[in-house]
């Protein structure tokens, strides 16, 4: 689940990118409309880069589809947690850090698209070494939240939740619940109120 996150929280990016960067080349200088074989090779980097951008955000819905199903299977419960903030600014830092500087690249030349996708690679292997996969920018968007708990039979470890809107209101107002909860990675967990 935790890769299927990551491109998901990289969709904006995607989605910017294809239209930051459509500017297909239709006519040649007189105005004369090009054919089909002389647009895809007048345009070949820009249409490799929006292929690619548009199957991303294709996997991006499907791995949603799959995190709303992710939580009904192999879930536990009975733990109480202590809630000690919610972190409402990580999907806003994440976006302006590592998507916005990006959809500013010209992906219509080579060393452009290879740039793009060098960086690209780049932000995908911090993601999967890193647990920040978590700030993602749909689920906000979306009405998840993020908070920083610990278990109370564990107190040392902090530990990240997602919880849809309904919980994080019951969240905020008691702060101490005994949720239903299900595992992403070693200390982020996708939580619901019973």
């Amino acid at each position: 689940m935790k890769i299927k996150l990551m491109i998901q929280s990289l969709s904006p990016l995607a989605l910017l990118t294809i239209i930051r960067n459509y500017a297909f080349i239709w006519t040649d200088d007189l105005g004369n409309k090009y054919n089909i074989k002389q647009i895809l090779s007048n345009n070949s980097f820009l249409l490799i880069v929006d292929l690619v951008c548009l199957l991303w955000i294709l996997l991006s819905i499907w791995f949603f589809v799959e995190f709303k199903a992710f939580f009904y299977a192999n879930t536990q419960e009975g733990d109480t947690i202590t809630i000690h903030k919610e972190k409402t600014d990580e999907s806003l830092n994440f976006f302006i850090t590592l998507i916005l500087p990006l959809v500013i690249d010209n992906v219509g030349t080579w060393q452009g698209m290879t740039v793009f996708f060098i960086i690209l690679i780049m932000i995908c292997i911090l993601l999967a070494k890193t647990n920040l996969f978590y700030a993602n920018p749909i689920l906000t968007i979306l009405g998840y939240h993020i908070f920083e708990f610990t278990f109370d039979k564990e107190e040392i470890t902090q530990c990240i939740c997602i919880c849809d809107k309904k919980s994080s209101s019951i969240l905020l107002e008691k702060g101490k619940i005994a949720p239903v909860y299900r595992q992403i990675t070693t200390n982020i967990y996708f939580i619901k109120e019973r």
